[in-house]
């Protein structure tokens, strides 16, 4: 469930985090899970300084959290970045092309797009994303859309159920 905080409001990390420290699950199996909390809280929550306030993480809050892209149906990742990298790896098939192999690729990746660009302009539905992520998005989007201060350990494990590492 600690993975799940990233679909938080970025205002309820840490009371997320905290709340998740005393539930049954952490509290049961704190010897276990004692260095994976100290990891996440020094990287990805900040630590608690004196005058209980914490230390800025290593990596801020609004860099990781992706509850408003989830609202907001923004992407999350950067699959569509490497799925383009797989298409111009497979249409190159070798590790050190010329500058002319690439141009063509180019050329052949813009073809395409204007192509699916035309597509839109004169109505068609092209499909961008696959069902089965479009369905699971939507999943994550509909656990987003209930989030209540006041049920955070539920939603967290909401979440758990339906994200994968």
């Amino acid at each position: 469930m600690i993975l799940a905080i990233c679909f938080v409001p970025i205002p309820d990390i840490c009371f997320a985090f905290e709340q998740l420290l005393f539930s049954d699950f952490f509290v049961n199996d704190a010897e276990i899970l004692n260095c994976l909390s100290d990891y996440f809280e020094d990287f990805y929550i900040g630590r608690i300084l004196r005058l209980n306030t914490r230390r800025p993480p290593l990596f801020p809050h609004s860099l990781w959290n992706c509850y408003d892209a989830t609202i907001n149906n923004n992407g999350r990742t950067n699959n569509s970045v490497e799925g383009w990298h797989n298409g111009f790896a497979r249409f190159i098939n070798c590790h050190h092309p010329d500058i002319f192999k690439f141009l063509e690729f180019l050329k052949s990746s813009q073809n395409l797009n204007e192509v699916k660009i035309t597509q839109l302009q004169s109505g068609m539905v092209v499909s961008v994303e696959r069902n089965r992520y479009k369905d699971h998005n939507q999943r994550l989007a509909n656990i987003c859309n209930t989030y209540r201060r006041e049920n955070i350990i539920r939603y967290l494990r909401n979440i758990a159920y339906n994200i994968t590492i």
